[in-house]
């Protein structure tokens, strides 16, 4: 996962300095084909979706909350579904969030169109979690940008 400062200059040890504008929040690339496959039957028991349960990280939601603490900047941009599960709740500032599809659909999509009946409801499940998720995180949102639609 990749946090930014926009606007902030950085020093040499990494520390960000002077007044920021923009926190961006973005996700690391994903897993391979395999590692999601199997991912989707230990998710069964998660109420997260699998493509956004395997970004979470403690040390990211701790590393956003410390940068606007110390930046203080006037907007926190997440570029992905999947990286705003590490974005906390309580910053007291405005996060705009970027879904660059509907996700809860290219799940359905993918369910609908699988014969694989254990493979189905496996997909059919993440969507349903997906959907959810993406109702619940555009709760949290000031303004939430599509790049694609439903």
């Amino acid at each position: 996962l990749d946090v930014d400062g926009f606007g902030v200059d950085r020093r040499e040890d990494g520390v960000e300095v002077g007044l920021g504008e923009v926190i961006a929040v973005a996700a690391a690339p994903s897993r391979g084909r395999l590692a999601t496959a199997a991912g989707l039957g230990v998710n069964l028991l998660s109420r997260l979706p699998l493509t956004v349960a395997k970004y979470r990280n403690q040390e990211m939601t701790a590393r956003i909350r410390e940068l606007v603490a110390r930046a203080r900047p006037h907007l926190l941009h997440c570029d992905s579904l999947q990286a705003s599960v590490n974005i906390p709740t309580e910053l007291g500032i405005p996060a705009v969030l970027t879904e660059h599809n509907v996700e809860w659909v290219i799940w359905d999509r993918y369910a609908a169109q699988t014969r694989n009946p254990a493979t189905r409801f496996a997909l059919a499940d993440q969507a349903r979690k997906m959907r959810r998720y993406e109702m619940a995180a555009s709760i949290f949102s000031s303004c939430i940008s599509s790049l694609t639609s439903a």
